[in-house]
């Protein structure tokens, strides 16, 4: 009976999980600000000559493709609504 009611919780969160779409759910104001805090990160990444300046690609890339994988799952959405 355990099993059963741990199938039921996991299998929803699996299959929402695996349906998001790369739709914009960032928008320009967001956008902007996560370019500008990527490229900040990646050059004191150079500056201070360690690889922690990669994290900032993970910033500054949502910001250009105007998504965010996080967002659907927490039920975020900062870009504009298509009517």
């Amino acid at each position: 009976l355990q099993t059963n009611i741990l199938k039921t919780e996991i299998m929803p969160l699996k299959f929402k999980l695996g349906r998001i779409c790369m739709k914009c759910n960032v928008g320009m104001l967001d956008r902007v600000v996560r370019v500008v805090i990527g490229l900040l990160i990646i050059a004191y990444g150079f500056i201070a000559q360690n690889w922690l300046g990669a994290i900032g690609t993970i910033p500054l890339l949502t910001g250009l493709f105007s998504f965010c994988p996080f967002y659907p799952i927490l039920g975020l959405n900062t870009g504009y609504k298509r009517s």
